[in-house]
């Protein structure tokens, strides 16, 4: 047996599955609020996967919400934790094919002011970045980002996300058109898609911006 014949290979997660789980997110975001002006991703997070779990779309998937999951690298010395984590429920996929979210806040003002804090979800090496540098896309094919939107201004942070996009396409190894892409799957100003090249395949990252 070779090398390679004896590494574990993560099956592509069902495109198919993505959709619902991409629905479902908007269906518990809407019922999703801060608790106050300077929560913590960490804790909307937390009470977003409540929402998951409790969602009746979700629940009749084969699919199952986590927070918090531990990714480790067995190759390298990288690890990080994936902030919501679908794992496919399914005995006949070892190991089990997952979709994996990062959450970051937008648009929050703090004692000193205002910040867009784009910069954390664009190329803090937390935000898209742990996509691209392959910390948490080890043979997958897609990713998602959720940008709590403290403001409510959903286009001002789209707008800001699509310029440091195009500032920074090498970095983020993007695609052309590089800018993120309404979905035709979900309503208008919900749903958008960016391209990038990951390990030598296409690599699609959905980008869900929300007001809480």
């Amino acid at each position: 047996m070779s090398d390679d014949a004896g590494k574990w290979v993560v099956p592509v997660f069902p495109e198919d599955e993505i959709l619902h789980i991409l629905a479902a997110l908007l269906r518990c975001l809407k019922g999703l609020q801060k608790t106050s002006s300077l929560e913590l991703e960490t804790s909307l997070t937390k009470r977003l996967l409540k929402l998951l779990r409790q969602d009746s779309g979700l629940r009749d998937r084969p699919v199952w919400p986590f927070r918090e999951t531990v990714i480790d690298d067995e190759e390298s010395d990288a690890e990080g934790r994936l902030d919501l984590h679908f794992h496919l429920q399914d005995p006949r996929h070892k190991p089990p094919p997952y979709f994996a979210v990062e959450a970051k806040r937008l648009h929050v003002t703090f004692n000193a002011g205002w910040k867009s804090l784009v910069s954390d979800y664009v190329t803090h090496h937390q935000g898209m970045m742990c996509f691209i540098d392959g910390r948490y896309s080890k043979g997958l094919r897609s990713g998602g980002m959720v940008g709590y939107v403290f403001d409510g201004n959903i286009q001002r942070a789209i707008l800001a996300i699509s310029e440091s996009l195009e500032a920074h396409r090498e970095k983020l190894r993007s695609v052309t058109p590089h800018l993120p892409q309404p979905s035709s799957e979900f309503p208008l100003d919900t749903v958008w898609t960016t391209i990038h090249r990951v390990d030598g395949h296409s690599f699609t990252m959905f980008h869900i911006l929300a007001e809480v």
